[in-house]
């Protein structure tokens, strides 16, 4: 819950109208009384909602800021899978993520570190990477995770 009116304000110090919509009502159920906004995940994943002010005189100021809702239990997601030009690996919190790719022959085809948060996700290019099965090896906050990839 929060308060729109502490991002939002008339010049001419009018009382605005406020309202709010999302991107997907899957995700993220949204109720607006007054000023006051409430957010309520329904399922996991990324949303922008689209604030609006307006007061007497028809005029609006809007703000526009997403939402992600993640599972507490796994520590990334990785998406798509399968894979068919670029893999992502979003983290749950800003990390340093060292990651390698390797086949169902045990050759390496990807190994690369970057930085990256829940909105900034380690973007890997499968595009010249052949069909076929692979393991996706990511180190971060002191864990080793791994998981099996699809590329189409």
């Amino acid at each position: 819950t929060f308060d729109l009116s502490e991002f939002m304000s008339d010049p001419d110090e009018e009382v605005l109208e406020y309202s709010c919509e999302v991107s997907s009502t899957n995700n993220l159920q949204i109720k607006v009384d007054g000023s006051k906004v409430e957010l309520r995940a329904l399922n996991f994943g990324d949303t922008v909602v689209k604030g609006r002010g307006k007061d007497a005189k028809g005029k609006t100021c809007t703000l526009e800021f997403r939402v992600l809702a993640l599972d507490e239990e796994v520590p990334m997601d990785v998406y798509p899978n399968p894979v068919v030009n670029t893999l992502y690996i979003r983290v749950h919190q800003p990390s340093n993520v060292k990651y390698e790719i390797v086949s169902a022959t045990g050759t390496k085809v990807v190994k690369d570190e970057c930085e990256a948060d829940p909105f900034n996700p380690v973007e890997i290019d499968f595009r010249n990477i052949a069909p076929g099965r692979y393991v996706l090896s990511a180190f971060f906050d002191g864990k080793d995770h791994r998981m099996n990839i699809v590329k189409n």
